[in-house]
């Protein structure tokens, strides 16, 4: 075989790798940590919730959302919740640009953009038996995000389990597994999912303090800049995420 013919092509593999890893997002592991106050107050069948949350994500990202709404009890277990939030540093699929300055592929700078995001949730707890302080989750939530006009639906199992001290809960242990549907959005059915596990201590009975950790894994796809600057490539990366939050909760 022709040497200049071998060296050629190598050269040509390396440049085509070298521009791949360019265009495409690499596959990160990243560590956050979060800080979730929520105060609740009740009126009938309504128990009205402000949530407050700032943290990190990516590493560096700033993010923060203050959410506002509340549930209603529709019978035995069952409850409907209704809920508006403002979101801060929200990363989506077509923040993967090329800057315009330098050229360079890169995930934008999301940290002073804001987001208005609208949920609607049902949900229904299970107790196996009477006799155990266990209780088992479904919830269901669909989101609509006035920023891009994405719908997102959420599923949401769960497992509670209570440490009671003279009938009344003095700690719970607390086990999900979300899963992340895009309705009109993303290439994939699933585009995020992972699991959840938290403790809370029930201080009083109107104050709750908890520490919880969350494993996320996202998918990314082709961005809308990627396909009209360079339509031949596509790429398909997996981040995962592991957040740490503390949590405390007021009950007026």
């Amino acid at each position: 075989m022709n040497k200049g013919f071998v060296f050629l092509s190598i050269f040509f593999f390396a440049l085509t790798s070298f521009a791949d890893s360019h265009v495409k997002p690499v596959a990160t592991n990243f560590n956050s940590e979060t800080l979730n106050v929520r105060f609740f107050k009740k009126y009938d069948n309504n128990k009205v919730m402000l949530e407050l949350e700032k943290g990190t994500q990516y590493d560096s990202l700033v993010v923060a959302h203050i959410k506002l709404g509340s549930y209603y009890k529709l019978g035995d277990g069952e409850k409907l919740g209704y809920f508006i939030s403002r979101n801060l540093g929200k990363r989506h699929t077509n923040d993967w640009m090329m800057n315009q300055q330098t050229s360079v592929w890169e995930w934008q700078d999301t940290s002073d953009r804001t987001e208005d995001i609208v949920h609607l949730s049902y949900s229904k707890r299970f107790k196996p038996s009477l006799k155990t302080p266990l209780i088992l989750d479904l919830k269901g939530e669909l989101e609509y995000n006035s920023y891009n006009q994405q719908q997102l639906f959420v599923f949401l199992p769960g497992i509670n389990y209570f440490f009671l001290k003279k009938g009344i809960p003095n700690f719970s242990l607390h086990f999900s597994t979300p899963i992340y549907f895009p309705l009109n959005f993303e290439q994939n059915t699933i585009y995020k999912y992972g699991a959840y596990s938290g403790l809370l201590y029930h201080a009083q009975q109107n104050i709750q303090i908890g520490l919880n950790f969350k494993l996320l894994y996202e998918t990314w796809t082709d961005s809308d800049d990627l396909k009209l600057r360079n339509p031949s490539k596509s790429y398909e990366i997996t981040d995962s995420q592991l957040r740490t939050r503390i949590e405390f909760i007021y009950l007026f």
